[in-house]
């Protein structure tokens, strides 16, 4: 999911580098990590389902 090159659009509706991009200053710069997990929630009386992510940042205080 966070690799450059997976897509979960048509190749014209843009260049799906956010995911890729969020992971790599989240894990490599800021030394944080991210989960994703598969949800369902209801909005509205209708039902979606989705991804959540969980990022979990360190205290950039006591670095």
């Amino acid at each position: 999911m966070f690799n450059q090159y997976f897509k979960t659009k048509h190749q014209s509706k843009g260049t799906e580098l956010g995911l890729h991009m969020a992971y790599n200053i989240i894990i490599e710069v800021i030394k944080g990590s991210i989960t994703p997990t598969n949800v369902t929630f209801t909005y509205k009386h209708k039902k979606y389902s989705g991804e959540h992510f969980y990022i979990k940042l360190p205290n950039l205080y006591e670095i």
